[in-house]
C-alpha cells in the first residue's frame, strides 16, 4: 500500500503554482470536483486533468483541478485518487504520511510540520511543505474517505501557511454525509487529534 501511495504521489503532487484572495475570497464560488460529490470554494475557474496512473497495484484513476492567480502568486488545488481498497484504521495514518512524503519527494520539498486531524470522522493529515531551493511553501490537507484519497492544497510564498485565505480554502471542502439521504453535504467537522513537527 505504501509503495502504491508513493507512486501516486510522485506522479500527482498538488504543486499548483500559487492562487488567490481573502478569508473567504469574495470571488470564491462552490466548485464541484468533476465526477464526484466533493466541493471546494475556488477563487476562480480551475483547470482540470484526469487520467489513469500505472501503479504496482494496477491502474489508478487520478483527478486534479487547480486555479492559479498570478496577481497574488498563490495557487489552490484539489485532487483525488481512487485506491484499490480502503485502508484499515491502522493503515490510515501510514497511507496519509506516505502521500505527503511522495509529494515532498516529487517537489524537492521537506515536510516541516504535520498535524493529525479528524474531518467529519475521516482520518486526515495536514502538512506544511517547503521547497529546498526557492523556499516556496505549500499547505496541504490529505483526507481518506473510504478508498478515496483527497488532497486540498494552497501554495505560494511563506505567508501561505498562516493566511486566512489558506484556512478558508482548506476548510471549504464539503464531504457527502454518509448517513444522510441523497448524499447531502456537510461542512467540515474538523478535530485535531495530534501535532508533530518534523
Amino acid at each position: 500500500m505504501l509503495l502504491h501511495l508513493k507512486t501516486i504521489a510522485l506522479v500527482a503532487f498538488v504543486s499548483a503554482t500559487p492562487s488567490a484572495s481573502a478569508s473567504n475570497p469574495s470571488g470564491a464560488v462552490a466548485f464541484q470536483m468533476p465526477g464526484t460529490q466533493y466541493f471546494v470554494s475556488m477563487p476562480g475557474v480551475p483547470e482540470c486533468k484526469n487520467r489513469l496512473v500505472a501503479t504496482p497495484s494496477g491502474p489508478t484513476a487520478w483527478h486534479f483541478c487547480a486555479y492559479f492567480d498570478s496577481q497574488v502568486g498563490r495557487g489552490y488545488s484539489i485532487e483525488y485518487v481512487v485506491l484499490p481498497k480502503a485502508p484499515s484504521k491502522e493503515q490510515s495514518l501510514l497511507v496519509l504520511r506516505a502521500a505527503a512524503a511522495g509529494a515532498a519527494a516529487n517537489s524537492k520539498s521537506d515536510v516541516v510540520s504535520e498535524e493529525v486531524l479528524s474531518i467529519s470522522g475521516h482520518p486526515s493529515l495536514e502538512c506544511i511543505l517547503v521547497t529546498r531551493e526557492k523556499g516556496f511553501v505549500a499547505k496541504a490537507r490529505y483526507i481518506l474517505i473510504g478508498n478515496n484519497l483527497i488532497t486540498v492544497t494552497v501554495d505560494g510564498g511563506p505567508k501561505v501557511k498562516d493566511s486566512p485565505d489558506t484556512k478558508a480554502f482548506l476548510n471549504s471542502l464539503r464531504i457527502p454525509t454518509r448517513s444522510a439521504p441523497n448524499n447531502s453535504l456537510e461542512p467540515n467537522a474538523l478535530r485535531s487529534t495530534n501535532h508533530a513537527a518534523g
